[in-house]
């Protein structure tokens, strides 16, 4: 009886001892290269899942694929399950050296994307914030974040990227992740639409991209606006 009262003492004080004396904090190096890490790893990834997305009042939930390299993105909304039998872009987004929008099913969901989107809009936007590391390491595990000319981007102590704001166009972005630290879902929000992506497989280093068309928005596009065409109900 005693004995047994011993070993549990025993283990109790391993147990507080251990909680206690919790993990050893991280070092400076150790935050620089985990930072370096996890921005590369959105260098070139391809990613499958739901998205959702909102747009005064009218909402679309489909199946997604998106595929990323350091040069070039593109954003497909599938219709009909994912690479399954009958799939087909619902509607899709590229962004390279241009941005463009294009929707053979529904020509009205491109129309609406780029009334909300700035053609001026390039890669380089993008190449710039996965080369944070390089320029504002310190800063980053100082506080947390950086700030700059009303652009916001804040980081998890995992060093994960957690949120981006850009203040002049209300645009936002917000990252959670799974326990395995995979992404687990990205939600935007920008002017008064919305897009949540609900990630189910992510692979990274060997994505490829298919450049879309350059789109010619035009006198077009504003007789599609005037004309009331924005209704995601109606066929062509």
């Amino acid at each position: 009886m005693k004995r047994t009262f011993w070993i549990l003492l025993l283990i109790l004080a391993l147990v507080l001892t251990g909680c206690a004396g919790g993990k050893k904090p991280m070092s400076r190096e150790a935050k620089k290269a985990l930072l370096k890490a996890e921005l590369n790893r959105w260098a070139n990834l391809q990613a499958e899942g739901i998205t959702q997305i909102s747009y005064k009042g009218l909402a679309l939930r489909k199946n997604f694929v998106f595929s990323k390299t350091p040069e070039e993105l593109r954003f497909d909304v599938i219709d009909g399950g994912i690479f399954g039998s009958g799939a087909s872009p619902l509607i899709s987004l590229y962004l390279g050296e241009y941005l463009s929008i294009s929707s053979d099913f529904q020509p009205q969901l491109a129309v609406m994307a780029a009334s909300m989107m700035n053609k001026q809009f390039s890669m380089g936007t993008v190449k710039s914030l996965l080369s944070l590391a390089d320029g504002f390491t310190d800063e980053i595990i100082d506080t947390g974040k950086i700030s700059r000319s009303g652009f916001e981007v804040n980081f998890t102590p995992k060093m994960q990227l957690e949120s981006l704001k850009e203040s002049k166009n209300n645009l936002s972005a917000n990252f959670s992740y799974t326990k395995k630290g995979e992404p687990d879902s990205i939600i935007f929000k920008f002017k008064s639409a919305s897009i949540e992506l609900l990630f189910d497989k992510v692979k990274y280093g060997n994505a490829t991209v298919t450049p879309l068309p350059e789109m010619n928005v035009g006198q077009g596009v504003i007789d599609l606006l005037q004309g009331g065409l924005l209704n995601l109900g109606e066929g062509e």
